[in-house]
């Protein structure tokens, strides 16, 4: 049963993708499409991006960072040139009816506290790299582009990796 309602979430998240390329670059918060964004510099601890087939058209990143600043951070979207859109996601398991259901929904933000970390990890927070404008090679470096609330943003490379 739960294979069946993991399939059911891929294939429902690989259908949302088809439906909604090229609609921005984030999640709810996106890309700023007027003025500047102020740079900030980030501490990068670790981050890679999920190699897939090239049959599909998303993908997963994953990293941590952390803020040297002395004041909270609120991620509100991505960007990448390699793809149409980035979301940002997490992972959940529920128990409804007796049933486990576990699958991934969108969120609006996520919090990188002041002098602290965000981890984007495999089952848990991460983002999604929707619509691939072309395959991923392993090894490659691309960069991607965070977005924070007050229009600042972080620019980061990150290797992909089959893994």
């Amino acid at each position: 049963m739960r294979a069946i309602a993991m399939i059911f979430f891929l294939a429902l998240g690989l259908g949302w993708s088809q439906q909604h390329q090229g609609h921005g670059h984030g999640g709810h918060g996106g890309a700023p499409s007027q003025g500047p964004l102020t740079p900030i510099q980030l501490r990068l601890i670790e981050g890679w991006i999920r190699q897939v087939p090239s049959s599909l058209r998303d993908t997963t990143v994953y990293l941590t960072v952390q803020n040297p600043l002395g004041r909270d951070l609120r991620l509100v979207g991505a960007s990448s040139p390699v793809a149409e859109m980035v979301m940002l996601m997490e992972d959940y398991r529920e128990t409804r009816s007796g049933q486990t259901i576990q699958g991934m929904r969108e969120v609006k933000s996520f919090l990188l506290p002041k002098n602290g970390q965000l981890v984007l990890r495999p089952g848990g927070k991460h983002l999604m790299l929707m619509g691939l404008k072309r395959p991923l090679k392993e090894g490659e470096r691309l960069p991607i582009r965070l977005i924070f609330e007050g229009k600042q943003e972080a620019a980061l490379e990150l290797k992909v990796e089959r893994r």
